[in-house]
């Protein structure tokens, strides 16, 4: 089984602003709602609410996303494939 290292709080902050500006543009086709959404997600994931909660985890699953890209990538040398 692959075991992810716990995440700090700047990567998941990080994540949770990636998640809002990917929402921001795939839902509204805009790149300043997608800024936007980022920054309040960004934000949100410093705060102790449940709101702050659900944000912490969508971009603690950003995190883990990115860094097992990472892996595969570095595992199978996908991207100079992909071109």
């Amino acid at each position: 089984a692959i075991t992810m290292e716990e995440s700090d709080e700047k990567s998941v902050v990080i994540g949770a602003a990636a998640v809002g500006g990917l929402l921001g543009v795939y839902l509204f086709h805009e790149l300043s709602t997608g800024v936007i959404l980022a920054c309040l997600a960004a934000y949100s994931a410093t705060l102790g609410n449940s709101f702050g909660a659900a944000v912490k985890s969508a971009g603690s699953a950003a995190t883990k996303v990115y860094a097992k890209t990472l892996e595969l990538n570095e595992q199978y040398d996908v991207l100079p494939k992909a071109k």
